[in-house]
């Protein structure tokens, strides 16, 4: 029996765990994926409103917008004419052609993603394409925008929760073991004591009653209580025993006497009026 409560706290150690462990490695991932996205979506608007504010400029100013914003390898600017043609571009992708075919009509904007811009070495970038009529006709401004951050911060998330992962689910399982153990050990008294009541003997003994008004603590009470009717019944029949046998001492004795009786004087006794009990009580 101990063996079973051994493996009744195995088992639900292991469902804990293999529980808490699938809940934490979706939580994990939806984490990873929610906070990738969220960065994403920031660079993005960051990217659109980059192009809002560039396509302002070009409105009134045309081509010689300051494209400054654009330099280094995490963002590029272009701006692409109706023939695509790059009529001006940050120094990052000076003389590069368009790093996209996107051509919106002004005031319309597209995103797009793409890996194969001239700078960021392969990274991934977001593209705002946002058409815009400006003095020399309708100009296309494309931004560029780098997900390497995105890629990085992502990377070390996952890595974070890669280490804190088994930790976590460590210490959940033995978590889950001691108090499984807890949780088992008034069972486990009660179950000790049951078995050391051998017979009528010891019909007198209790199981302990925990604290609270539980499962377990129900369970005690029932079993005292189930423990009490048996102590009841063993009473009444060692008290029927006992009035049966005295009751049956007196009438028991007279037929013996009277057989002995017989017995001695069988010329002078009445046997069929004799007392008797068993046929072969009369042969004798």
């Amino acid at each position: 029996m101990r063996t079973r409560f051994r493996g009744v706290r195995w088992r639900t150690t292991a469902a804990a765990t293999l529980t808490v462990a699938v809940f934490l490695a979706v939580a994990a991932l939806a984490f990873a994926f929610a906070q990738r996205q969220q960065l994403e979506h920031s660079i993005t608007e960051t990217a659109r409103q980059q192009a809002t504010d560039i396509a302002t400029q070009v409105e009134r100013e045309g081509a010689a917008a300051d494209l400054a914003t654009g330099a280094g390898d995490q963002s590029l600017v272009q701006i692409v004419d109706a023939d695509g043609n790059v009529v001006a571009a940050s120094p990052s992708v000076d003389g590069e052609p368009p790093v996209v075919d996107a051509r919106p009509e002004p005031g319309s904007t597209v995103t797009l993603h793409s890996d194969r811009l001239p700078i960021g070495e392969g990274a991934s970038f977001v593209v705002v394409a946002r058409g815009v009529s400006g003095p020399e006709g309708p100009l296309v401004i494309l931004v560029a925008e780098s997900l390497e951050l995105v890629a990085e911060s992502t990377g070390v998330v996952v890595n974070l929760l890669l280490i804190g992962y088994p930790v976590v689910v460590l210490g959940v399982a033995i978590a889950s073991y001691w108090l499984a153990g807890r949780a088992l050990a008034p069972v486990e008294a009660i179950r000790a004591k049951v078995a050391r009541v051998q017979g009528t003997s010891e019909l007198d003994a209790r199981v302990p009653v925990p604290e609270g008004n539980d499962e377990v603590a129900q369970l005690a009470v029932t079993m005292n209580a189930m423990l009490q009717r048996l102590e009841a019944a063993s009473d009444r029949q060692h008290r029927f025993v006992g009035d049966a046998s005295h009751e049956l001492r007196s009438p028991l004795a007279t037929i013996r006497a009277a057989h002995e009786i017989a017995a001695l004087h069988p010329d002078s006794r009445d046997w069929p009026t004799t007392p008797h009990d068993t046929p072969r009580a009369t042969s004798t």
